[in-house]
Formats: C-alpha cells, structure tokens, sequence
C-alpha cells in the first residue's frame, strides 16, 4: 500500500491532473492523504481519500507532518509514505520503482542541485511507515529560525543518524526554465516525477536562481532598479511559461516526452 500525502493551497486547478497521473502511474493500491485551503479546494476535496481543511495556515512542513502523523497511526510499517506536492505527479509507472529504492536505501526523494540545495525536497520524497517512526522526522519548516528550507531539518536527522538517503535528480532533457518544470528520477528507473514548481505562488513566480540573474543584470546608472525591473521581467516571463505548459499538461498525457525529453 502507498500512502500519498499532499497539500493543495487556495487553487484547485492541480487536484485533477494530480489524480488523473496518480490513477495511470500506480498500478497497485494506494490511497492519497490531503490538506486543502481555499474554498475552492474545498469543494474538490471529496475526491481525496482522507481530508482536512487548515484554516488561517500556509505553513508546507506542518501539513506535512500533520498528515504523517494521521497516516502513521492507521498504516502497517512496510506500507510506502510519499510526499508529493500538489503540483508534483509520477510520469512513469511508480510502483516497482519505488519498491526497489526503497530495498536500497530507506529513503529516496528529490533533491534538487540546480537550486543548490543539499536536502531532501518534500516535492517527492518515500519511505516506509516504519523508517519515517523510527526517525521520528517531521518536515516543519525552520527556515523563519535558521535559515534552512524545508527539508534541512530533515536532512539534519538523517545526518546524525548517518543515514544515507537516494536522491532523484533532474533529468530534463530540454529545461524551460533552470528550476521549475523539472522532470526527475535516477539513471536506474528513469524519468518518475514531474515538479512544476511555485505552482501555488503569486502570479509572478521568481526563484533563488531568477534573484542571482537579475542581481547579474546589475548596470549602469541605478543597479537597485535595474534588478528590481529584471526581477519583474523574469516573474512575468515565468508566469507565461508556467501558464503554458499547464495547458500542455491538461491536454496531454504524453506532455514530459513532448517538452522535457
């Protein structure tokens, strides 16, 4: 059994493809752990198998946790937890691939270098039941405290447990973007996850690498304005391409061969 857990936040657009991919890509039983925000989420929220709604909170690793936590005191040790994001979603079949990470290492997730970041990235991340009891690992969010995503705490409990862990890289063959839209896997089982990434944000999505471009476009006569002018030609070029691809994804399943492979 693989026990999904996600989190879909003030837009319902993603609750259907998410479905829809999970349906096609496991093969075997699973059952799929939701906390919702958003009237309109709400009102999709019944397709979920369990579902809260979290009133006044945004906060990602809480929900997580929460719905780990749900999850754990109904599963068996060996049953899979999987985190997913709500705009994330397998590309390939996933079942036996992850039975198969999961023999090799007690934990497989997304990791994604091309951020910079060295942790365990709750876009997707699986392990058993039991391995995520015995870490007694939550994903809330320390980064108002120290600095470090969501993720860091957990990768600060698998270091000190000298816990090796199997990152899923990105393997995109064609990038629209450096950071989002980004297909993942490893060179074993290939492509398994899509990540659209900030698919919940404003209407002009920047990342950590969209700051360290514009911040380069710094020029003559006012540098603050010029990054402020760049960062807001870089959200608004993102948005666009993010809309886009959406629209690919809706209309077809075969969307990760056709733009990224």
């Amino acid at each position: 059994m693989i026990y999904f857990a996600t989190v879909h936040y003030m837009d319902d657009r993603w609750v259907d493809v998410q479905l829809r991919q999970l349906r096609r890509h496991v093969s075997g039983p699973y059952a799929v752990y939701a906390c919702v925000t958003g009237q309109a989420v709400v009102r999709q929220a019944h397709r979920f198998d369990f579902w809260q709604r979290r009133r006044g909170s945004s906060d990602h690793g809480e929900q997580l946790s929460f719905l780990a936590e749900k999850i754990a005191s109904e599963a068996a040790d060996d049953d899979v937890l999987a985190f997913i994001d709500g705009d994330a979603f397998p590309v390939a079949p996933i079942d036996h691939a992850l039975h198969e990470l999961l023999a090799e290492s007690p934990l497989v997730a997304i990791r994604r270098d091309e951020n910079d970041d060295t942790f365990p990235h709750p876009s997707f991340c699986a392990t058993t039941v039991g391995f995520w009891r015995e870490l007694s690992a939550d994903w809330r969010d320390d980064l108002r405290v120290s600095g470090v995503d969501v993720g860091g705490r957990l990768e600060r409990r698998l270091d000190d447990r000298g816990v090796s862990w199997k990152p899923l890289l990105r393997m995109n063959a064609r990038d629209l973007h450096p950071v989002l839209f980004g297909i993942y896997g490893d060179p074993g089982h290939g492509p398994l996850v899509y990540h659209h990434g900030a698919g919940f944000r404003a209407q002009r999505p920047v990342t950590r690498v969209d700051m360290r471009w514009a911040r380069a476009q710094g020029a003559d006569g006012n540098p603050e304005e010029s990054v402020k002018e760049a960062l807001a030609r870089r959200g608004q070029e993102n948005a666009e391409l993010a809309g886009f691809v959406y629209g690919r994804i809706s209309a077809s399943d075969d969307f990760a061969a056709e733009l990224f492979l």
